[in-house]
């Protein structure tokens, strides 16, 4: 079974803040500007913004229609599915 999670992380408080998503066989952390604090507007805003192995995994989510654990919290594929057909801006393409 493959589960994914993402965390927000930060390198110093209130500067450089990003996120680390992991699955059962690799993990990427990446830093933007802008994070949100929702957790169901992270993974849109990982899903947007996000470079291939992000795509990858959350790609995983939708063709399972799997769930994923935000910042420890447990939240279904119904509740994460809006935010995983974020367009983006990797390659242009709505998942």
């Amino acid at each position: 079974m493959n589960r994914v999670s993402i965390d927000r992380v930060s390198l110093v408080a209130g500067e450089d803040s990003g996120f680390t998503i992991a699955d059962d066989f690799a993990n990427e952390t990446e830093f933007h500007e802008g994070m949100p604090e929702d957790d169901i507007e992270l993974v849109a805003f990982a899903r947007k913004f996000g470079g291939p192995n992000v795509q990858d995994m959350l790609d995983f989510l939708v063709e399972n229609e799997r769930g994923i654990i935000v910042n420890n919290v447990a939240y279904s594929y119904e509740k994460i599915k809006e935010a995983l057909n974020t367009e983006s801006e990797e390659n242009g393409s709505v998942y």
